[in-house]
Parts: C-alpha cells; sequence; structure tokens
C-alpha cells in the first residue's frame, strides 16, 4: 500500500510539473522566414504562435544591416499573430530580429531570427523648388511731344493755316482790283482832261492821250 501512494504522489509531480511547461507559447513560423533573402525588406515581420499571445511584455526589435533600430512603433496583435511595423527606409544588407513574448500563462517566451535584404527601398528625394528672382521688364521712355505738334482741344487741324491763307488770296485780289481801278480811273480822267483841252483851243489830242 505504502508503495502504491509512493508512485501515485511521484505521478502527480510529474504532471503537475509539466503543465505549465505545457503551457508556454512556441513559436511556428516568421515572415520573412529565418535565414531567408528577399529583394527588399519588408514593411513589417510577422511572428505567428501556436496560442495568442498577451501584449504585455512582448516586443520585437529589428536591428538593420548598419546597427540602427529599424522597428517602429508598439507591435499589433492579430489572433495568433505578432507584427511589428519597419521603418519607410530600409537598407540592404542582413536584419537581425529579436523578439519577446508573453505567453497566456504568462511566461516570456524569446527568440531571434535574420533575414537578407538583396536591394534596399527606393524613396523619392524631397524635390527642391528654386524660384528664379522676377526680372523686371526694361521701360522705354516716351518721346517728349514736339510743340509744333500740339494742336489746341476743340480747334481742327490746319483750319488757321486754310484761314489765314484764304484770306490771304482776298486781300490780294481786293488790291489789284484797286490798282486796276486807280489806272482806269487815271486813263480816264486823263481822257477827260484832253477833250477839255481840245474843245477850248480846237486841237485833237485824242492820239496824244492814246499814245499815253
Amino acid at each position: 500500500m505504502r508503495r502504491v501512494l509512493v508512485a501515485l504522489a511521484a505521478a502527480a509531480v510529474v504532471v503537475l510539473g509539466a503543465s505549465p511547461a505545457a503551457a508556454h507559447d512556441e513559436i511556428v513560423g516568421t515572415a520573412p522566414a529565418d535565414g531567408a533573402t528577399v529583394d527588399v525588406a519588408p514593411d513589417r515581420v510577422v511572428l505567428t504562435f501556436a496560442e495568442p499571445a498577451i501584449a504585455l511584455g512582448t516586443q520585437i526589435v529589428v536591428t538593420g544591416p548598419d546597427g540602427a533600430v529599424v522597428s517602429q512603433g508598439d507591435v499589433t496583435l492579430e489572433a495568433t499573430t505578432v507584427q511589428q511595423a519597419l521603418a519607410a527606409s530600409r537598407p540592404a544588407g542582413t536584419y537581425h530580429v529579436d523578439w519577446r513574448v508573453t505567453s497566456v500563462d504568462g511566461h516570456p517566451v524569446t527568440g531571434t531570427f535574420t533575414f537578407t535584404a538583396t536591394n534596399p527601398t527606393t524613396s523619392a528625394p524631397p524635390q527642391s523648388v528654386t524660384t528664379q528672382p522676377a526680372t523686371a521688364a526694361p521701360t522705354t521712355a516716351a518721346p517728349a511731344p514736339s510743340p509744333s505738334a500740339t494742336v489746341p482741344a476743340g480747334s481742327p487741324v490746319g483750319a488757321d493755316t486754310v484761314a489765314a491763307s484764304g484770306t490771304n488770296t482776298r486781300v490780294g485780289i481786293g488790291i489789284l482790283v484797286l490798282v486796276v481801278l486807280a489806272l482806269v480811273a487815271v486813263r480816264l480822267g486823263r481822257a477827260r482832261s484832253l477833250r477839255r483841252l481840245a474843245a477850248k483851243d480846237g486841237v485833237d489830242h485824242s492820239g496824244t492821250a492814246g499814245g499815253a
């Protein structure tokens, strides 16, 4: 009987001691896979476990080829996966992933894996906008108006000139008419004088008047 009790106690110790260990979560896979070579490093790493993890104490640290940490923000837990976002600029080379996940029983599970990126991520550099200084348009001074070209408002161009020309013409014609009339008057006056003389002395002076 004593041997039976001892055997039962030993079995209980084995079962009770094995239960916590069996409750520890275990990793099923990673993306990228451990030791994988990819074209460019992904924007996040994903760890898949057999059981859902607990957020408290769970973290993933990803180190780039240059030793700089490229993991950004907190981990994201979705079902049985734990995800960690990476920086936008990810160079080519080998990446190291160190992870620590809290199992449902509260015990932490840790591990590490690596992957290699053949090419860096391409990100367009910011474009600089160069503003050219504004060039003032050359200004050309307008020529000063000639005094002779100035025409008083309301006076038609050439009106004074035409009026003056007409006046001069009329004056010339008037003078010419006066001269002709004066000559005619002189000749008539001489003719009358000659006729008077002829009447007094009886001599015809008409030829003399005509010659004059």
